[in-house]
């Protein structure tokens, strides 16, 4: 079977997702980003197809979440591939999907939606607000819908008559991959791997990610302020890239811990920043939670965020995979004091990362692993193969 994937853009994390359903189902992931470094161009064409896109930008459309409306070349691919599924991501600022409900008719694929399925922290009431109601109406003429996880789908169950076409995807990482690699560390050993990395400190942290303002870095070195009052001998990595990232080296030398941090810059390949996530005893994240949590995870360690507020953090559908005391902590929201504070008491005791070790292994196996993302995918397209 040969499947298209409309996805705005082909971030270096989701090639492992790729490779899994390009071999399982056929599915070609089809963006107009920039190029993705790992992919070449023109080489990869049977995996990764990039086509012009119009960016209508300054736009808020109907409410949805991104001032830019996004419409595809949809129609090139579909007339070279003349896929059996098109799926495509569930966002009310990819326009491109009014016209795949037109071309469906003429080309006769199924159109399946693909995401969160509606804004978080806005919850989905599409009796009352307009963009929830066009969603529903999404909903209604697709084929099937793929859903992160299983809250989203028994929130808009609720206001379905059939919810036979609702399936949940895990939104993960290739975690086979990232198991395989923290296998490779747990032979060679935390101490060689330190010494490997030129770690040296007792207790170290990391935070990765862009280096931009919904990261909320800047309130981390605040906090970490407090945590080398209390241990000194704790190391943060950070490692990213971004607009910030000078205002945060001048912000850690104004604090007094130019000797206690490391900049990493952007860290694509896997098993280095595998070995870095390894070297450290937990992931500190105060600002937007994403799919890094997953990253943690698959290498034993916990994720410490702050809970949401009314000017954010606003953290992505994955922050529902920490378990409070078991995966990870919530620290108040905006309490730089009470977070410096879970981190030091979470690093003074010993067993308690240990404990945590075995419940977040537990966890990523049946709740977020790629298996169970690709059964969720091969449940949908099972399903519209029968339509």
């Amino acid at each position: 079977m040969v499947g298209l994937i409309f996805h705005r853009t082909f971030p270096h994390y989701r090639v492992g997702i790729l490779k899994y359903l390009h071999e399982r189902f056929g599915l070609i992931w089809v963006h107009s980003g920039s190029p993705f470094a790992g992919v070449t161009e023109g080489q990869d064409e049977q995996r990764v197809v990039r086509v012009r896109a119009v960016d209508l930008t300054f736009i808020r459309f109907l409410g949805a979440n991104s001032d830019v409306l996004v419409l595809f070349d949809v129609l090139s691919p579909i007339r070279k591939y003349r896929p059996k599924v098109v799926i495509i991501q569930f966002e009310l600022s990819m326009g491109s999907v009014w016209p795949l409900f037109l071309l469906r008719r003429f080309y006769g694929f199924k159109l399946i939606l693909w995401g969160h399925g509606y804004d978080r922290l806005k919850g989905f009431q599409p009796d009352t607000r307009l963009m929830d109601k066009i969603r529903l109406k999404w909903i209604d003429w697709s084929d099937a819908v793929i859903l992160y996880n299983e809250n989203r789908r028994e929130e808009i169950v609720r206001y379905l008559h059939d919810n036979s076409k609702l399936f949940v995807a895990n939104n993960t990482l290739d975690t086979n991959e990232l198991f395989a690699i923290k296998g490779d560390c747990d032979r060679t050993g935390l101490v060689e791997l330190k010494n490997k990395l030129g770690i040296h400190s007792r207790y170290n942290l990391v935070c990765t990610g862009r280096l931009v303002k919904d990261k909320q870095v800047d309130y981390l070195l605040d906090v970490f302020q407090q945590i080398v009052q209390a241990l000194p001998d704790t190391h943060l990595h950070i490692v990213g890239k971004g607009p910030l990232e000078e205002g945060l080296a001048c912000q850690t030398e104004r604090l007094g811990l130019k000797s206690n941090v490391t900049f990493w810059g952007e860290v694509i390949d896997q098993r280095h920043l595998g070995e870095i996530i390894y070297c450290s005893n937990a992931m500190v994240l105060p600002g937007a939670v994403g799919l890094a949590i997953v990253h943690a995870f698959c290498f034993g360690r916990p994720l410490i965020t702050q809970a949401e507020g009314v000017n954010g953090p606003y953290h992505g559908g994955e922050v529902e995979y920490l378990v409070h005391g078991k995966t990870g902590y919530f620290a108040p929201h905006g309490d730089k004091s009470a977070m410096a504070e879970i981190i030091v008491q979470f690093l003074k005791d010993e067993n308690s990362g240990i404990e945590m070790e075995k419940d977040i292994s537990d966890f990523v196996i049946h709740q977020c692993s790629i298996e169970k993302m690709m059964s969720g995918f091969s449940d949908a397209l099972a399903f519209v193969r029968q339509k």
